[in-house]
């Protein structure tokens, strides 16, 4: 079985900041990052990759500042954990073994499933997930009309890149709302009254 002394789970900037960090204070001790994307996008460039950078490729952390940090780093996932024997289970059946263990496995965005029209065709979300910005930057080439809606810097920097490609672009940003944000094939949704804070959303 293989065995670590910290074994991190999770291979985007959390995972890569606890792994090496680790390692940096810690140089005696064996690291191991476990990752099940096979490349990993850096967070805070996501906006810039539907205007300044010429697609994903640009915007990926390079496994380097991983391993060239001492840190070993495996692309597996991890289906099972067992903390009384410290044991941890990969999809493929194998085994690693751990003394301090690191879950930092990101976040995903949250759907508005409230919000009539959240499923109309051209409405995303915006993952860490390269795979599915490919696939809508692929969509993209047809919309001249962009409304992002959020309150973080990845929606407040993607107005300021959609441009770039000739699009216009709105950002719609409140504390307690959620507008809808659509592009020339999708249809504006309705306004519904939140009975809870009394907002319109």
């Amino acid at each position: 079985m293989d065995r670590h002394d910290v074994l991190v789970i999770g291979g985007s900037a959390a995972g890569i900041v606890a792994a090496t960090t680790t390692k940096a204070f810690y140089p005696d001790k064996s690291v191991l990052l476990v990752r099940k994307e096979h490349s990993v996008m850096v967070p805070c460039g996501i906006p810039y990759v539907f205007g300044t950078l010429e697609g994903c490729g640009q915007n990926q952390i390079p496994d380097a500042a991983v391993t060239g940090a001492g840190v070993e780093l495996q692309e597996t996932e991890i289906t099972s954990i067992d903390l009384e024997s410290k044991v941890c289970t990969t999809n493929d059946g194998r085994e690693l073994g751990f003394d301090k263990l690191v879950l930092a496995t990101g976040s995903t965005p949250k759907e508005p499933t409230w919000l009539p029209g959240a499923k109309l065709a051209n409405v995303y979300v915006i993952p860490k997930d390269r795979e599915y910005l490919e696939l809508l930057l692929g969509r993209l080439p047809g919309m001249t009309d962009v409304v992002v809606i959020g309150r973080d810097s990845s929606a407040s920097k993607s107005p300021m890149s959609c441009p770039v490609r000739g699009r216009t672009s709105r950002l719609s940003r409140r504390s307690r709302t959620f507008s809808v944000w659509r592009s020339t094939r999708s249809s504006r949704c309705g306004r519904r009254r939140s009975s809870a804070t009394g907002a319109s959303r």
